[in-house]
């Protein structure tokens, strides 16, 4: 039986986190569309939802690139330089979703439902890749 890290068990778990409030977003983006915008009552709280996930994501790799990446990088082999690329396009990908949310107050989400797709187009791959190389195995053994 593979004892499991603390690391790997918080990555997993916000990644999961993540990835719902991805899909949420999207899902009521689609839903706004079919709705023909979004109602006044629950533009409000869309938003404060749409930028606590941005904020989270955010945070959430930094705290990879400065405290997981050069703890393991001399342990664990994986592909540091292209994970770290891909938080680089991710956080562009950040800047346009914060612009988009200002669409929010006009009743529109056309364009945030764009700038989601392209962050979940690129997230899936990327957490595919981090869960693939810091599997327990590797980082226990070196926790």
């Amino acid at each position: 039986m593979t004892e499991s890290s603390p690391l790997v068990d918080g990555m997993l778990r916000i990644h999961k986190i993540i990835t719902r409030g991805i899909n949420v977003s999207i899902q009521k983006c689609d839903e706004y569309a079919g709705k023909k915008g979004i109602p006044p009552a629950e533009a409000k709280g869309f938003f404060m939802y749409v930028t606590t996930l941005k904020n989270v994501i955010h945070s959430h790799h930094g705290s990879e690139d400065e405290i997981v990446y050069p703890y393991l990088k001399n342990k664990i082999e994986a592909p540091y330089d292209r994970l770290e690329e891909e938080h680089n396009a991710i956080e562009g990908i950040l800047s346009n979703l914060r612009q988009s949310l200002l669409e929010i107050s006009s009743g529109e989400a056309g364009r945030l439902r764009e700038v989601l797709g392209e962050l979940n187009d690129l997230w899936k791959p990327h957490i595919r890749t981090e869960e693939e190389n810091f599997i327990p195995e590797k980082v226990h053994a070196v926790a």
